[in-house]
């Protein structure tokens, strides 16, 4: 299923769906990808971490309204 999570549509799908993988995935999988995205916007790494990591957060606390 992880592989599954590559494909975008599902991982939003699965997150809405509460589920952990999902989470576990775009963590992992994305978070430095977003950081570096946003580094490059603020540049400030630190600041780039603390807003996705705030951004992920409500994704999760949000997940039923994506």
């Amino acid at each position: 299923m992880v592989n599954s999570f590559q494909h975008d549509d599902f991982l939003i799908s699965e997150l809405k769906n509460g589920n952990e993988h999902a989470y576990k995935y775009l963590y992992a999988h994305k978070y430095k990808d977003i950081v570096h995205y946003i580094k490059g916007l603020t540049k400030d790494y630190d600041k780039a971490e603390d807003i996705v990591q705030g951004v992920i957060v409500k994704i999760w606390k949000n997940r039923d309204q994506i």
